[in-house]
Order: C-alpha cells, then structure tokens, then sequence
C-alpha cells in the first residue's frame, strides 16, 4: 500500500526569509559557540522566535542541533551524548540533562 504524499504548504515570502535568517543565524552560532556561548544561546532563542512568530517549523538540521531546555549548541563529546537504541536516537543534554528522543530509519 502507498502512502499519500505530504502536501507541502506554500510559504510567504516573509516565512521564505524568516527561513534564511535562521540558516544564518544558525552558522553564526556554530562560529561563535567556542568564544562566546552567551551569544550562540541567544542567536538560539531567536531562532525559536522566529520559529513562532512566522509559524513555521525549525529546519530538521538545526532543531537536532542544539537543546530545546537550556538553549546551548550541541557538540558530539562535549555536551551531548547521543545513542541509538532499537530504533529510537537518544540525545542527552549533559549541561541540563534534558533527554531528546527521535525516531530513526524506516
């Protein structure tokens, strides 16, 4: 049996630029994480706001990035500890201890 395709909702022109400014705040955080952590955070937070504001989703890549409780940027050893079990990936935060599950695969 075959699955309908999702629809995919048109976005306006403001959600089409709130999405790049999420992409560019995203790589600011990512180079400023190591120098100035405050800063990611808040470049962080505006991204969520962006997010509710134009009501639209956080891209797949960003929101797998960082932790939905204490705002910081995840780095694989450093912060986070991910593991895969069953089918299920595990994300846990070692800052605040906030556990993130996803389904992954088929």
């Amino acid at each position: 049996m075959v699955q309908p395709k999702k629809r995919e909702r048109r976005l306006t022109p403001q959600q089409r630029i709130a999405i790049e400014r999420m992409w560019r705040l995203f790589e600011l955080t990512q180079k400023e994480w190591e120098k100035n952590p405050k800063r990611s955070r808040r470049c962080i937070e505006l991204i969520q706001g962006f997010s509710t504001r134009f009501r639209i989703a956080i891209p797949r890549p960003i929101k797998d990035a960082f932790c939905k409780q204490c705002g910081n940027l995840w780095t694989e050893g450093t912060n986070v500890k991910r593991r895969i079990k069953g089918k299920t990936l595990n994300s846990n935060c070692l800052i605040c201890g906030k556990l993130t599950r996803r389904k992954v695969g088929r």
